[in-house]
This record gives structure tokens, C-alpha cells and sequence, in this order.
């Protein structure tokens, strides 16, 4: 497999320069004789939108799983502002300042929803089990602060009429910015992204697009971006990444990413013509992840089984 050459980015001049908030740097996880990431490097600085792409199995869940710790990758280096990432327990790792959505809602259904998103401010509090029981003094102190900011969370998402119902009766769409909202309730210096439109039609992926830009220019977080929407990383993303059975192949800019041959290929496979080139990413791609007439995923989409991604 071809590696890749890195092109200049579109984002600020000055994000070339700039020290990455993180750092990956020769990550390989392997999983007894199948290597699910070989020799990955990349960056994401400090508020940029980092995507990351690639046909199902190409190791970018896998990429997720290191980076919060749940898997321990054999080789290679993350750093998160100058500290080292592996081998730190996933709490560790979310204390540092890393908080993740999930491609299946991992909200709890008979909590409300500002429950759900109090929930992402648990690893932000000192008060001991005695003292909140009794709710008094530092404790009631700590809970009002917390909801405080629960609540500009809420508001920045609008999910006001929804603050009181309990989770598993929320609309599809709304209980994907839950998901949001308590990953933001973590206050992340890096926002880690998985499939966050997935399922969703239009109108609801053209919302949560508003929310992730809002959330940029508000907050200031990085944010890596797994998505098949591929309308909305080229739209979104600063730069991107693409993988190829565990191995990167292109990084840059959205617009080069979207005519590099070695990415038309890797959804495509076989041999790709330069009339074919033509037509570039947004075509190819747009196509490669059909969706039904109301913009939802049709039956035997390959997302719907589960699998690595």
C-alpha cells in the first residue's frame, strides 16, 4: 500500500506552524495476524476540524479506540499537549481533557436529559459520596456550577422544550445532540467525533453541521471527525485523512483530498482513469454510501451491521 505525501492545509496560515495539540506519530495496532492500523501519523491543532475517512474496515473506530484508551496500540506515539496518551486508562485519558460521541447512543433512556448531560460534568467534581447525599455545603455549591453550565450547553444546542424528558423518548435527531451535549459537558480540549449524522435525513444533518460550527466558534475545541457523509466533511473539515486498510494514504485539504487518485481508488478499487478523476471525490464519494428518498440509510447498508470501521 501506497503511503502518503502531505499537502498544505486550507486552514489559518498560521496552523502549519502552530504546535499540535495532538500528535500521532507511527500508531500500529494489530489484532493477532491482522493489522488494523500500520505506521498512522497525523496532528490536529488547537480548534481545527480534523476529519478522518476511509471504506468501512479501515481502521478509523480503531484510531478512536487508541486515542481514548480503550485499545492499546503495539507501536507508535500520542501525545495530548506534550503528554503521552498510551497506556492511560480511559478515565485518565477523558480527565485530560478528551471526550467522545458515540456511532450508537450510549445515553441512559430513564435519565432526563440534563441527567444525561450532568453525567459528562461526574469526572469535574469533588464532592465525596457523604456530602452529596446530604446535598450541603461544597456539594450544593458544586451541583449548582455544574447545572450552570448543563444549561448553557442546552441552550447552545436548543435543546430547551427536550431538558426534562427522559432520553430514550427522544426524536432520533435530538438524542444525537444529547450525545453531543454531554461529550461538550466534559469540557474536552479535544472532541473526538464518531459518525454523528449517521441515520439521520437532511434536515437533521444540515442542523447538526450548524451545531459543530457553533460549538468551533464558541468553544474553541479540536474536533476529529469520523463521517460517511461525505458532503459534510468536505464542507466541515480543515483538513483530512484517509486510510486504506489500516494505512494512510492522503492527507490535506478537502479539495485535494477529493481528487486524489489513491482515495478515488480505495472506494472505488481497481484501476481509476484520469476521465474518471474528472469527476472527482464529492461524486464518487456522495454515491458510495446510498441513502433512501427521505435521506435516511436504506436496508443492507453496510453501517447498519455494526462492524470495524
Amino acid at each position: 500500500m501506497e503511503r502518503l505525501t502531505e499537502v498544505p492545509s486550507r486552514a489559518s496560515p498560521d496552523s502549519a506552524t502552530a504546535t499540535p495539540l495532538l500528535d500521532v506519530r507511527d500508531l500500529t495496532l494489530r489484532f493477532g495476524g491482522v493489522t488494523a492500523l500500520d505506521g498512522v501519523s497525523f496532528s490536529v491543532c488547537g480548534s481545527e476540524l480534523f476529519a478522518v475517512i476511509g471504506p468501512n474496515g479501515a481502521g478509523k473506530t480503531s484510531i478512536f479506540n487508541c486515542l481514548n484508551g480503550v485499545y492499546r496500540p503495539q507501536s507508535g506515539s500520542i501525545e495530548l499537549g506534550g503528554e503521552s496518551l498510551v497506556g492511560r486508562p480511559p478515565a485518565a485519558i477523558a480527565a485530560l481533557g478528551v471526550a467522545r460521541t458515540f456511532q450508537n447512543l450510549g445515553l441512559f433512556g430513564h435519565l432526563s436529559l440534563v441527567d444525561n448531560l450532568m453525567l459528562g460534568r461526574h469526572h469535574l467534581m469533588r464532592t465525596g459520596f457523604l456530602s452529596g447525599m446530604v446535598w450541603w455545603g461544597r456539594a450544593r455549591r458544586e451541583e449548582i456550577e455544574h447545572r450552570a453550565a448543563v444549561e448553557e450547553i442546552i441552550e447552545l444546542l436548543e435543546l430547551e422544550p427536550y431538558r426534562a424528558m427522559p432520553a430514550g423518548m427522544l426524536p432520533y435527531g435530538v438524542a444525537k445532540r444529547a450525545e453531543l451535549g454531554r461529550a461538550l459537558a466534559m469540557r474536552p480540549r479535544l472532541l473526538l467525533l464518531d459518525e454523528p449524522v449517521a441515520g439521520m435525513n437532511l434536515e437533521e444533518t444540515e442542523d447538526m453541521a450548524r451545531y459543530l460550527l457553533e460549538v468551533r466558534r464558541d468553544l474553541g475545541v479540536a474536533m476529529i471527525l469520523v463521517e460517511h457523509d461525505m458532503r459534510l466533511v468536505m464542507d466541515l473539515a480543515d483538513r483530512v485523512l484517509a486510510l486504506d486498510f489500516g494505512v494512510a494514504i492522503a492527507t490535506g485539504p478537502p479539495e485535494r483530498i477529493q481528487r486524489d487518485p489513491k482515495v478515488i481508488e480505495a472506494y472505488l478499487g481497481g484501476f481509476v482513469s484520469d476521465s474518471a478523476l474528472s469527476h472527482a471525490l464529492p461524486h464518487t464519494l456522495s454515491h458510495a454510501f446510498p441513502h433512501d428518498h427521505e435521506g435516511r440509510r436504506g436496508a443492507g447498508d453496510p453501517r447498519d451491521t455494526g462492524g470495524a470501521s
